[in-house]
């Protein structure tokens, strides 16, 4: 069984985007278990979330839903809001009669509003729900691109314009689902989107990839240094630094999954390989259920102990079978279906 949950990786055109997002789930999980006012939060923060919006964009199918925005709607809530659904059944004891997590499952925020009374959905749900609006404004964007006929440059500056109004609304107000950063993500959505229709990361040579990294690099040590991002905070610094750092942080990120993959013919690297692209498979999983465990013995061993138990999570999961089709949990000990 190992070795054909290993040949089918290997099979996978995109395995590099599955190692990417095993990458990103990472430190989503760093990031929840060190203090998120230290250094490592600060650098993980500058581009982890963006990351799994790009790609989100990247495997946008448009032609697809071009004309079908019932099945869009029926498959993002499927894959989306079924699962935030469940988890609030399972984690917050929600009660039918009282109603007393109601007001917090309809807003769907990851930070709280004392004033209105609002408490965070947690467990990164919020990250569904944003995820879930930002399929649906996507859509609507490329619609309305096509109708104009407006070229690339157009749309880029378009949807950094959207994305630009949804720090500055971010800043004063916390909208449900929020539908604020849902418009910031349109821009990493969009450029994801680019990435794929010009195969940026692919046709170029290796002076070109490593002059991209190198300008990624300053970039995003720039952010660090003197600007900052944090998309669950409405923490953006300077959107035009902040939001284009993202990109590059999730660009150096893929091009070191791309790197992993390459190298997939060595074998602890391929085992290495199979253990990331296992976790990015898993991603909805491990975004809900990694806050569930704590360890107080140290940073480090409260991160190793998420991701342990975060496995053993998806494996309890993997094997009931409606839980499975809910979370679209993937067992290690089975092959992955091809995409």
């Amino acid at each position: 069984m190992e070795k054909a949950f290993k040949n089918n990786l290997a099979c996978n055109h995109y395995l590099w985007a599955d190692i990417a997002k095993g990458l990103a789930i990472i430190l989503v999980i760093v990031g929840h278990s060190y203090p998120p006012a230290g250094k490592v939060c600060a650098a993980i923060y500058l581009f982890h979330m963006p990351l799994f919006f790009i790609l989100s964009g990247y495997f946008f199918n448009f032609s697809k839903y071009e004309n079908n925005f019932k099945l869009l709607l029926q498959t993002s809530a499927k894959r989306l809001l079924l699962p935030a659904l469940v988890s609030t059944l399972i984690f917050y004891d929600f009660n039918l009669v009282s109603f007393k997590h109601l007001p917090m499952l309809l807003y769907a925020i990851g930070k709280p509003i004392p004033e209105w009374g609002i408490e965070p959905i947690g467990y990164a749900m919020w990250f569904l729900f944003c995820l879930f609006l930002t399929r649906i404004l996507f859509w609507v964007f490329l619609k309305l691109a096509k109708r104009v006929k407006s070229n690339k440059i157009i749309n880029i500056i378009a949807a950094f314009i959207i994305a630009y109004t949804g720090t500055k609304i971010g800043g004063i107000i916390k909208l449900p689902w929020s539908f604020d950063i849902a418009l910031v993500t349109i821009y990493f959505a969009y450029i994801g989107y680019l990435m794929k229709q010009t195969d940026f990361l692919f046709n170029r040579t290796k002076w070109q990839i490593g002059l991209i990294l190198i300008v990624s690099i300053i970039l995003l040590a720039i952010d660090f240094k003197y600007f900052g991002l944090s998309m669950n905070e409405r923490f953006y610094s300077n959107p035009l630094v902040s939001l284009n750092g993202a990109i590059c942080g999730s660009i150096i990120v893929f091009y070191v999954s791309i790197f992993l993959s390459k190298l997939n013919s060595i074998k602890w690297v391929s085992i290495l390989n199979s253990f990331f692209a296992y976790l990015g498979i898993n991603t909805i999983v491990i975004m809900l259920v990694h806050c569930a465990a704590h360890s107080s013995i140290s940073y480090f061993i409260n991160t190793a102990f998420r991701l342990l138990m975060s496995v053993v999570y998806v494996e309890f999961l993997a094997r009931i079978p409606f839980l499975k089709d809910v979370y679209q949990a993937k067992s290690i000990m089975r092959s992955f279906d091809r995409k």
